[in-house]
């Protein structure tokens, strides 16, 4: 990675927000660079520096490991990462009522990325419940985090932080990390008796 040339080094660092998997068409739409360009520098970054590796169908790479990903997310600051996020979340948007089909988890995890909190937490929310759905509960677990915390930061109402809570706790229980859940819960009970919310308060102990 020390090797690389400045232009090298940003183009991934760009697909490095993108994610582990990325496409020719968002750093397109990203970077802003010509498509000959972005294809031939692709081309050298897959073939001569082995950094990526082009995938099935073509225009779709991801990185050699994903250690170099995180080096390369790492290096960048906060708000260039912000803008990048903010960026990628254009791409995937959608227009009301286009929502079939659409990647929740990911455009969830670049709207947090963006600092657009309020507006990540039904994304994160729907992603976490369809993880729980596959039991993949180690990603419901990581989506109901990043939904709670978003919740935290932003305006959003008691009701649904409460709901989050209880999800999460639950989540966590069926991992087996017992002292997680608990935390979970003892939130959802103080959040519920705060706000005077007896079913969500008796909920919590079910």
């Amino acid at each position: 990675i020390g090797e690389l040339s400045r232009e090298d080094r940003e183009l991934l660092q760009t697909a490095a927000v993108a994610g582990q998997r990325f496409t020719a068409e968002q750093l397109q739409s990203i970077a802003g660079l010509p498509r000959m360009q972005l294809m031939t520098a692709l081309f050298r970054l897959e073939k001569r520096s082995r950094l990526i590796t082009g995938c099935e169908g073509g225009g779709v790479y991801e990185f050699a490991h994903p250690k170099i990903r995180e080096v390369l997310y790492a290096g960048l600051p906060w708000e260039l990462r912000r803008e990048y996020h903010q960026a990628v979340a254009a791409t995937i948007g959608i227009s009301p009522g286009e929502e079939q089909g659409v990647d929740h988890s990911a455009l969830g995890y670049h709207l947090y990325g963006a600092e657009q909190y309020e507006e990540s937490i039904p994304y994160l929310r729907t992603a976490a419940g369809q993880a729980a759905e596959l039991y993949d509960w180690r990603s419901a677990a990581r989506l109901y985090d990043m939904a709670i915390e978003a919740c935290r930061v932003s305006a959003i109402d008691a009701d649904s932080l409460t709901a989050l809570y209880r999800e999460s706790g639950l989540t966590y229980y069926t991992l087996g990390v017992t002292e997680t859940a608990r935390e979970r819960f003892v939130s959802m009970r103080d959040l519920a008796t705060g706000a005077d919310n007896a079913e969500h308060e008796a909920g919590a102990w079910h």
